[in-house]
C-alpha cells in the first residue's frame, strides 16, 4: 500500500514529523496504515506522489527530469531525476511551501512567518480576499457568493480574477495562478521556458520549446511537459476546476476510512496550538539574594515560555506572538531555540524599535521598584487577526501593559472563538517620564474583563480595580469571565469560578448556579530567593493544567508549587529544567 502524506516526513521510519494542516506531529502513519489494511506499506510525500504519477503515467511521461509544484490546501513540490524521486538528505527536496519569503509576513500554520504557503495556498488566498473585503476593498467578489463571505474560497477568487476583478488579481500571487504546475524536460540541454503573466482575459501562452499540458493525475492539474509531444492545448487561466489535496482524516472524527467503513481508532493525537502574547524583557536586577552586584538575564514573557516548556501537555505546541527589538533579536532567537515545544521554524517578530529593558530593585521578597525603557509596539487587530485564525487557545500576559489596547482586545474577543487567559499585571502600571512604573487604576475594568475567559491579578492589582473584592468579582463574572484568580504571594492563591468551569470557549461552558471560591495555600514559605517571574510561572502552569483537563483547585495547586520552585531559580534561561526537576545540560 502506497501512502502519500504532507510533510516533512521521515520516509525511512514511515513517520509524518509535522503536518500543520492535519495537526499531526510524529505520526507513525505508515505503520498505522499497514496495521489497518494488513498489507506492506510505504510512505512518501503527497506532492512527490503526484509528481511521480505525472512522470509515470501523466503529462510528463517520457521526460527524464521533472520538477512539480502542488498548490492546494498547502504548497508542496516534487523532483524526479532520471526516473527516480529525489528526496534530498532530509526528505524535503522540492518542499518550498514553508520557505519564508517575508520574515515579517503573515504567520503560517507551521508557526513560521512569511511562508509561501501562507500566501499561495487555497485557504490563504481565500483568507486574504476576505480580509481585504472586510477592510473595505472595492471588488465584485461578494456577488459570486451572494454576499456570504464565508463561502469565498480560492476557486471563487480565481473566477473573479479571470473575469477581470482588479482586487482578485491583486490577491492572487503569481505562483498560485495554477492549482498544480509541473515543470519537466531535458533541463540539462534546454533552457527552462518562461511565460509572461496573463493579461486580463488572455489565455496563457506557451513560449520557447516547452508547452502547457493538463495533468492526468489530479484532474485540473497543469504541467509544463517535455518538448516535442504534440500541439499545446489552449488553457484559460482560472477555468479549470481546483482539485483538492488529500482530505483531512479527522473529517471522520480522526478515524481512518478503509475498505468502505471507518476504522474505530484515531490515527494519532491532533496537535493543538496555544498562542502566547507578551513581551520579552531584558532584566537588570538589584537586591536579589546576597550578591551585591546586579544580575542581567531574560525576563518578562520568557518566564511563562519556560513554564509552558515544562508543563504543557504533549499534544499542544506553543505559537509565540511576541515582538522583539532588533537590538536583541539574536539573543531572543537563541532563547526560543532552547525550547522544544514550539513548531519547527517558529520565531519572534523582529521590530526596529529598541527592546524593552527593565531595572528592578528589590527591597524585600515581595516589594520592588521597576524602571522600564524601550519601545516595543503593541499589536493591532489587522496584523494580529490572521495570526490567531488557527489557534486553539490563547494566553495573554500584559508584561509591558501595551501588548494590546482595549480596541484590539475587543476585536480579538470577537474574532477568536477559543478560550483566552489574561494576566492583567502591567495594565495596572503607568510609566513616568523617567521610566518608573507606578500603580494606576483600571477605569475600563468591566470592558477588559469582557474580553477574556480567565483573568489573573495579584492582591494589589485586585485592590486597584475596586475597593470591594467581591464587587470586583461580580463585575468580572457579569462581563463573561469564567474564572478569576488572585495570587497572594506566600499565602498562595484564591479563586472565584462559575459552576463546572472548564477552560473552553464561552458557548461551550455550562451556565447558571452559584459561584464557588476558595484559597489554595502555597506549599512552603521561603524567606529568601528570587521572586521575579513567579506570577508568570504560576499563570502558565495554571493554563497548561487547565488545558490538560485538570480541575481548578488541582491546577491551582500545581501552579502554586511551580511558582514556589521558581523562587529558588535565577532567571528564565534554562528555567524549564529547574521547574521539571531536571539537570540542565552543560
Amino acid at each position: 500500500m502506497g501512502v502519500g502524506a504532507p510533510g516533512p516526513l521521515d520516509t525511512k521510519r514511515g513517520i509524518v514529523i509535522f503536518a500543520p494542516n492535519l495537526t499531526w506531529r510524529n505520526m507513525p502513519l505508515r505503520d498505522r496504515i499497514a496495521d489497518a489494511v494488513q498489507l506492506p506499506s510505504t510512505l512518501d510525500n503527497d506532492a512527490n506522489c503526484a509528481v511521480f504519477g505525472e512522470w509515470w503515467q501523466g503529462a510528463a511521461r517520457g521526460a527524464r527530469f521533472v520538477v512539480g509544484l502542488t498548490i492546494g490546501t498547502g504548497v508542496g513540490g516534487g523532483i524526479v531525476l532520471d526516473g527516480q524521486l529525489f528526496h534530498g538528505a532530509s526528505d524535503v527536496a522540492g518542499e518550498i511551501g514553508h520557505t519564508s519569503i517575508d520574515l515579517n509576513g503573515r504567520r503560517c500554520k507551521c508557526g513560521n512567518y512569511g511562508c509561501i504557503e501562507a500566501y499561495a495556498s487555497g485557504p490563504a488566498i481565500a483568507a486574504r480576499a476576505v480580509e481585504g473585503l472586510q477592510a473595505g476593498a472595492t471588488s465584485r467578489l461578494a456577488r459570486y457568493v451572494n454576499g456570504d463571505l464565508k463561502a469565498i474560497d480560492a476557486q471563487v477568487v480565481y473566477r473573479a480574477s479571470h473575469d477581470g476583478d482588479d482586487f482578485a488579481q491583486e490577491v492572487l500571487p503569481g505562483v498560485a495562478r495554477r492549482r498544480r504546475v509541473c515543470t519537466g524536460g531535458r533541463a540539462r540541454h534546454r533552457p527552462v521556458p518562461r511565460r509572461h503573466h496573463r493579461q486580463r482575459g488572455e489565455p496563457p501562452q506557451s513560449r520557447g520549446r516547452g508547452d502547457l499540458r493538463r495533468g492526468h493525475v489530479g484532474g485540473g492539474a497543469v504541467v509544463r511537459a517535455a518538448p516535442g509531444r504534440g500541439p499545446p492545448p489552449r488553457l484559460r487561466a482560472g477555468r479549470g476546476r481546483l482539485p483538492h489535496r488529500a482530505r483531512r482524516v479527522d473529517r471522520n472524527g480522526r478515524r481512518l476510512r478503509c475498505g468502505g467503513h471507518v476504522q474505530g481508532a484515531a490515527l494519532g493525537p491532533g496537535v493543538r496550538r496555544l498562542g502566547v502574547i507578551g513581551t520579552m524583557v531584558w532584566d537588570r536586577i538589584y537586591g536579589r539574594g546576597i550578591a551585591p552586584e546586579p544580575v542581567e538575564e531574560w525576563g518578562g514573557i520568557a518566564y511563562a515560555l519556560a513554564a509552558f516548556e515544562a508543563t504543557l501537555p504533549e499534544d499542544w505546541v506553543l505559537v509565540p506572538l511576541i515582538k522583539v527589538g532588533r537590538d536583541v533579536a539574536g539573543q531572543a532567537t537563541a532563547f526560543l531555540g532552547s525550547l522544544s515545544r514550539v513548531p519547527p521554524g517558529a520565531r519572534f517578530v523582529e521590530v526596529p524599535e529598541p527592546n524593552n529593558r527593565v531595572v528592578l530593585h528589590y527591597s524585600s521578597l515581595q516589594r520592588r521598584t521597576e524602571c522600564m525603557s524601550g519601545g516595543i509596539p503593541g499589536w493591532r487587530w489587522p496584523e494580529l487577526g490572521p495570526m490567531v485564525r488557527d489557534l486553539d487557545a490563547l494566553y495573554v500576559n500584559f508584561i509591558s501593559g501595551f501588548e494590546l489596547d482595549l480596541d484590539t482586545a475587543r476585536a480579538l474577543r470577537r474574532g477568536f472563538s477559543g478560550p483566552m487567559y489574561a494576566d492583567f499585571h502591567s495594565l495596572l502600571l503607568d510609566v513616568a517620564e523617567n521610566g518608573l512604573r507606578r500603580p494606576k487604576d483600571l477605569p475600563d475594568a468591566p470592558a477588559w474583563f469582557s474580553c477574556f475567559d480567565v483573568v489573573q491579578l495579584n492582591e494589589d492589582e485586585m485592590a486597584r480595580v475596586g475597593p470591594d473584592p467581591m464587587a470586583t468579582a461580580a463585575s468580572a463574572f457579569d462581563a463573561g469571565v469564567g474564572l478569576l484568580v488572585v495570587t497572594l504571594g506566600p499565602r498562595g492563591a484564591a479563586y472565584v469560578a462559575t459552576p463546572s468551569f472548564t477552560f473552553r470557549p464561552r458557548d461551550a461552558r455550562p451556565a447558571g448556579g452559584p459561584l464557588r471560591t476558595a484559597r489554595l495555600p502555597a506549599p512552603e514559605v521561603l524567606e529568601s530567593g528570587d521572586p521575579t517571574g513567579c506570577g508568570d510561572v504560576f499563570g502558565a502552569t495554571l493554563v497548561a493544567r487547565l488545558l490538560e483537563g485538570e480541575g481548578v483547585e488541582a491546577a491551582l495547586a500545581d501552579a502554586n508549587r511551580m511558582a514556589a520552585r521558581n523562587v529558588t531559580a535565577r532567571g528564565a534561561s534554562r528555567l524549564h529544567y529547574h521547574l521539571r526537576g531536571a539537570i540542565a545540560p552543560r
